[in-house]
């Protein structure tokens, strides 16, 4: 099959990548996170090939979770250049930032 076959054919591939596990920050009630998470059961691209299923949910309380999202960056006109967007490693998305904005 030559790659003009593929294209007519619709062909796509996918990177596909195992991954034990997933760690993202969030704040909220933990009963009402776990509740949103009991939705969640594919992530990803081709879920309805099976692709990105989700095994299980931990939600972890942080104490000092607030205090982390309060210094979060933000736009600063005077700051360094940093991202407050995704994808945040791409340079387009670089602007003036401060994570001290709020003191």
């Amino acid at each position: 099959m030559s790659t003009a076959d593929w294209l007519v054919a619709g062909t796509m591939f996918a990177l596909v990548a195992g991954s034990a596990a997933l760690f993202v920050r969030c704040l909220g009630r933990p009963d009402d996170v776990r509740d949103l998470l009991a939705r969640v059961t594919h992530l990803g691209r081709h879920t309805r090939h099976g692709h990105g299923r989700v095994l299980s949910w931990d939600v972890l309380e942080d104490g000092t979770a607030r205090e982390k999202w309060r210094r979060r960056v933000f736009p600063d006109p005077t700051g360094a250049p940093d991202t407050v967007r995704a994808p945040y490693h791409h340079p387009s998305r670089r602007m003036p930032c401060s994570s001290t904005a709020l003191g």
